[in-house]
Parts: C-alpha cells; sequence; structure tokens
C-alpha cells in the first residue's frame, strides 16, 4: 500500500513537480492509469493515480475542470498531467487553487519523460509494497491472534520482513464505536509518516476497526517519542471525543507482543466499564490494577474486599447515604473537602455528615495512612471485580 507522499520518494519523480493538493498526499495508490479520454470515470474503480496528456481529448478549459471534479468524485488519488507546447501548454493557476481546494494531489511531468517507465516504475513499487504489506499483517495477526504460536512460520515472515532485533516492543490500539477506521488512509498514513522512521519494527494492520501496532525500538528515549507522537496525533483527530487510543505494557521480546496487544484491550474494557473519562489509555499507568489482572484468585480478591468494606456496604443498601461511593471519591480526592463535595454535587456540611458516619461505621477516624491505603485498595478491588464479573456474564451468552 503506498500514497502519493511515497511517490515524492521514487527517484524517477525526482523531475516531476507537486504543484498543488499537498493536503491529500496521504491517499493511497491502487494502480497508474493513463486517462485517453473524458470518460475515463468508466473504466476505474477508484484510488488510481491518474495520467493526462490531452491526446485526442480536445480539451479546453471547461473540459478540464468537469475533469477534475469527475477525480474527485471517483475517488482519484492523484493526478499527473505532462504538458508541452502541443496539447496542453501548461497548468494555469485556477486549475491549480482547484486541485488546493479539493485536496488533489495534482502533479506536474515534463513531456520527455516516458509515461511507460513512469508507469512501470511506480506499479513495480506497488507490487513491491503490497507484498510487504501482507507478510507485515500475516505476521502480525500469527503474533497477535493464533492460540498457538507456529515458530516456523514466524521464523520465516520474519526472515521476508527482514525485522531487525529491538530492544523494546509494544503494541498499541486506535479503536472507534463511531469511525470507520478500516479506510481511514488519512490516519493510517499520519501514523506511518510520523513514527515510522524513529521504528526497527513497524506493522500496522486494521482489524475489527481496530488499528493494531506493533512497534520495536531500541531505546527508552525512541519509546518515549514514538508514545508522545502517537498521543499528538490522537490529541488533534480526537475532536468528538470517539477515537481511543490504548497502549499495551512493553515487553524485550517481539514473541511476546500478544501479552501487550491483551494488556491494551484489558485496560480498555476496564476504563470502558466504568466509564473513566479518558480516550489515552496506558496500561503502564494502571498501577494496582496491574496486579489485580494477574491474580487468579478472584475469590481471595472478593473475601478481602468484602472484608475491609461490609459494614459499609451494609449501611449503604439500607440508607441514602451512598457511603461507598462518598468515601471513594474521598480517597480519590486526597481527603480533600471542598474537591469532594464538588465532584458529589452536595454541600461541605453533608459531606462532613457522612464522613463521620464513615468513621462511625468503620471504627477509625480516617487519619490513619496504612488503613486509607487498605480502604482505597479495596475500593479498586471492588470495581475490578464488578468489571470481572460484568465480563463473564457476557461470555456466557457469547
Amino acid at each position: 500500500m503506498i500514497s502519493c507522499q511515497d511517490l515524492l520518494n521514487l527517484e524517477i519523480f525526482k523531475n516531476i513537480k507537486l504543484l498543488a493538493g499537498e493536503n491529500g498526499l496521504y491517499k493511497t495508490i491502487t494502480w497508474p492509469y493513463i486517462c485517453q479520454s473524458i470518460d475515463f470515470y468508466k473504466w476505474i474503480n477508484g484510488g488510481e493515480l491518474l495520467f493526462l496528456t490531452g491526446m485526442g481529448m480536445d480539451l479546453d478549459h471547461n473540459k478540464l475542470v468537469n475533469l477534475i471534479y469527475k477525480c474527485r468524485e471517483k475517488s482519484i488519488s492523484g493526478l499527473v498531467i505532462l504538458t508541452n507546447s502541443e496539447f496542453i501548454k501548461d497548468i494555469p493557476p485556477h486549475i491549480i487553487d482547484l486541485c488546493d481546494e479539493i485536496d488533489l494531489p495534482l502533479f506536474k511531468m515534463p513531456w520527455n519523460l516516458k509515461i511507460i517507465d513512469v508507469s512501470k516504475s511506480i506499479s513495480n513499487y506497488i507490487m513491491e509494497e503490497n507484498f510487504k504489506s501482507n507478510t507485515e499483517k500475516e505476521l502480525l495477526k500469527e503474533l497477535i491472534f493464533t492460540k498457538d504460536l507456529n515458530m516456523n512460520k514466524i521464523h520465516q515472515l520474519i526472515r521476508i520482513y527482514n525485522i531487525k532485533s529491538s530492544n523494546i516492543y509494544f503494541s498499541c490500539v486506535f479503536k472507534s464505536t463511531h469511525m470507520n477506521l478500516a479506510n481511514n488512509d488519512y490516519l493510517i498514513a499520519k501514523i506511518k509518516n510520523k513514527i515510522e522512521s524513529s521504528c526497527n519494527t513497524l506493522m500496522l494492520d486494521v482489524l475489527n476497526n481496530e488499528i493494531i501496532l506493533i512497534v520495536g525500538v531500541d531505546s527508552e528515549n525512541l519509546y518515549s517519542e514514538i508514545k508522545f507522537n502517537l498521543k499528538h496525533i490522537h490529541e488533534k483527530l480526537n475532536k468528538d471525543n470517539k477515537l481511543f487510543l490504548i497502549f499495551g505494557d512493553r515487553y524485550k521480546n517481539l514473541l511476546s507482543i500478544k501479552n501487550s496487544y491483551n494488556d491494551a484491550i484489558k485496560a480498555y474494557e476496564l476504563y470502558k466499564y466504568n466509564n473513566w473519562n479518558d480516550n489515552c489509555i496506558d496500561y503502564s499507568t494502571l498501577g494496582f490494577y496491574k496486579i489485580l489482572f494477574e491474580v487468579n484468585s478472584i475469590n481471595k480478591l472478593r473475601d478481602y474486599s468484602e472484608e475491609i468494606l461490609k459494614p459499609l456496604i451494609d449501611i449503604s443498601e439500607v440508607s441514602n447515604l451512598n457511603l461507598l461511593k462518598t468515601l471513594k471519591y474521598y480517597l480519590a480526592n486526597d481527603c480533600n473537602l471542598l474537591k469532594t463535595s464538588d465532584e458529589l454535587f452536595i454541600h461541605r456540611n453533608t459531606l462532613v455528615y457522612r464522613l463521620n458516619k464513615i468513621k462511625e461505621v468503620l471504627k477509625n477516624n480516617l487519619e490513619d495512612a496504612r488503613f486509607k491505603n487498605e480502604l482505597l485498595n479495596a475500593l479498586m478491588i471492588r470495581d475490578y471485580l464488578h468489571y470481572v464479573d460484568y465480563k463473564n456474564n457476557k461470555l456466557k451468552y457469547i
């Protein structure tokens, strides 16, 4: 899969000038197509790079404008116009402005460049990149989604893809329930352009409306830089808060990358279940929850949480004071009365009354740092267990 931007790296393109449509350079090119008729749109599928000579077309101003609008309508990725004294002498400024307006990359190509050589070079490049992309996607699926790793197949794909060894591997996922990410060439091109040069390894695929990345780097600085750049892309595109960026934990071995992807999905599901208001989620920052994910004995967690919180659970069930929620917000706000009352939308005096009730029920004044830590852990475990119960009940119906 190549974009109009990639064409600029080709040796044969060094004498072909980009005139307009820079904002559309991310568009994917499926194949070069030599336009020989004003009705070219009847023979294309969309995504082509259109070469226009004007030979036999009797192009005037209006026909050229209409052709460009047809390019937009039929999703042509880019337009290359060959100029000479006989057919298209030059490209008028208003045509350049129009291509800028509709984000159609417009290139000017000298007549003495052989169009067959240019189209052949592009076609070969497309086939090479498609082979590389298919290998990359196959390896990504094998590493992340195969139940039992086929080591022979993986080593073969690694050799074909020519993957360099790295010190740090991690996965990240762009995910949305409202946007179609499968055909989002702009986002995919942004990701590649921003981080590819910093990576030893970059594998990318779009599955189930997730853009999945496997990244390999050599240093802590590059690891931090790539995460920063991905967060920057997410921040720019997440205008409606419907695009999620989730980072899995990092590992030293590429064969462990499945764990990193699973980390990312667990973190996303935990955030979604608890309605935590953050669209950029990093497993490495989950703190105590990371430990909970690794605990196999759910019953021990449940016993621990209920042992500490049972007095509050019992009283909350027979009153409308909601002491558990009050305690959770109070501890989360570092025991600040003003912040807690603001977040709970209650008067400060009401909060003080509830806190006194909590102290009475727990038989503790909440000033002991160790006891407060125990309470906070118990509340986090309770949230986690609700998420686990929800997930297990959901799996019963799958």
